[in-house]
């Protein structure tokens, strides 16, 4: 038997985020959505089969990977956490398996 990719769609990606403030829940979907229509105009491919989870920490996004990211994805998003729908900061820290990338 051999491993067959998962299919996962945006629902799939886990949004977490620090107080129970209901509109960083918000906030946190509004990027994965301006995110994922990037990644889409760019040719990047899928969002939800790349990421695991979001995290808002205190107005840090932190962004969990199920692979290494590419630079374009990262800087999506950057440009995304830093526009009006996201937080207005550049704060944001990438992870795989749980140990932050550089």
């Amino acid at each position: 038997m051999t491993n067959q990719p998962i299919d996962r769609d945006m629902g799939d990606i886990e949004t977490t985020y620090y107080d129970s403030d209901q509109r960083r829940a918000t906030r946190l979907h509004q990027v994965l959505g301006y995110v994922a229509a990037m990644m889409a105009v760019n040719g990047a491919g899928r969002l939800a089969p790349r990421v695991s989870r979001v995290h808002d920490h205190k107005g840090i996004l932190q962004v969990h990977w199920t692979n290494a990211p590419s630079e374009i994805e990262k800087h999506a998003f950057k440009v995304a956490w830093s526009s009006e729908v996201g937080d207005g900061s550049e704060l944001v820290e990438h992870f795989l398996d749980e140990a932050q990338l550089d």
